[in-house]
């Protein structure tokens, strides 16, 4: 493959995230100021190194016949192989060369390279991995052959395809698998190279949930989702009757004034207040002192303050006051003893 190529290929898959990465929360600081995206600063030096660094790891992992050299030879010895033969240093890559290595290896150190460039990439060695392992056991029996006493006539053969069933024996734009074939033998399984959908490689794989294999398709309004019967992918259903409404509050002493709450009464319930002034709130503890609820079980209330401004005063977190747009949502979980609280303020807005 050229190394022009190849650079492309990145370059592709770098604009998709530092694109993505822009129009997401993660760009901003608390002030509002733009943080720069590592990738944004890699240049064609940075993305040359990378893809030697991947054209180094593929001759450590695999046996490369481009690089495979008999003791004869005077190039530098990356690695050895056998009494006779070694593995070549592969050759720095430059913009109008080609990748030192064989063709069906040229994704795997593209995907290296990935990795090498950004630790958001990691995943793409996982994938280099994969083609590794299959060219290895196409490699492994053609060298089993060669060396017997047998005069070894096999070649080992590649194909891709854009959808893992229809296939054609030289790379084209938009494919995205590849699987080998040792002489009249039987192709190994389609491996997934690079890209999604035949879109010349970007590599990002699913980006939205109904990319998934396991969801659904499309969405459907008023829907929940749910574990399928047979407990290996998601589905929407309709919604569960019953449970699902929120309740009233009680104990509230008028629009304004204190809520005492045995919490143990409405487990596994959303509870919410309609407040219109100040509000005190507190749970019931017991003739001892001790919270009536039980340890570990999460509490969830939402204070609405049905068009009024209003100020909730809560012991371990002091006042907190919210105007007619918002509301406050309050988790409340009783661990050892110790009370931890989580609040969010919302806006209706």
């Amino acid at each position: 493959m050229l190394v022009s190529k190849a650079l492309n290929y990145i370059n592709t898959i770098i604009t998709d995230t530092v694109e993505s990465y822009k129009l997401s929360e993660d760009s901003k600081d608390d002030s509002g100021n733009y943080i720069v995206h590592p990738l944004e600063s890699k240049d064609d030096t940075n993305k040359l190194e990378a893809l030697y660094f991947g054209l180094r790891d593929a001759a450590l992992n695999t046996t490369p016949l481009t690089l495979l050299e008999s003791n004869d030879s005077t190039a530098t010895e990356f690695k050895k192989i056998s009494s006779t033969e070694f593995i070549r240093v592969p050759t720095e890559p430059t913009i109008d060369g080609v990748l030192d290595t064989d063709e069906g290896l040229a994704f795997a150190v593209i995907y290296k390279a990935l990795s090498f460039l950004w630790v958001g990439y990691n995943g793409y060695a996982s994938d280099a991995d994969a083609i590794y392992a299959s060219y290895n056991d196409a490699m492994r029996d053609y060298f089993m052959h060669r060396d017997s006493d047998t005069v070894y006539t096999e070649t080992i053969f590649f194909r891709y395809s854009n959808d893992g069933s229809s296939w054609h024996d030289n790379y084209v734009d938009g494919d995205i698998y590849i699987s080998f074939k040792q002489g009249d033998g039987v192709w190994s399984s389609a491996i997934r190279f690079v890209g999604k959908d035949g879109d010349s490689g970007t590599g990002s794989g699913a980006t939205t949930f109904l990319e998934l294999t396991d969801t659904p398709d499309t969405y459907t309004a008023g829907k929940f989702l749910a574990v399928n019967a047979a407990g290996d992918a998601i589905e929407e259903v309709d919604a569960p009757a019953g449970g699902a409404e929120p309740q009233p509050f009680d104990g509230m002493n008028g629009p304004s004034g204190n809520i005492a709450k045995n919490f143990k009464e409405i487990v596994g319930n959303y509870y919410y207040v309609d407040v219109g002034g100040d509000l005190s709130f507190d749970i019931t503890k017991d003739a001892d002192g001790n919270y009536e609820i039980d340890l570990g079980k999460l509490y969830t209330i939402e204070f609405i303050p049905n068009g009024h401004n209003v100020t909730l005063a809560f012991d371990a977190m002091g006042d907190k006051t919210i105007d007619s747009t918002q509301s406050i949502v309050m988790v409340d979980i009783l661990f050892d003893s110790i009370d931890i609280y989580i609040m969010t303020i919302r806006n209706f807005a």
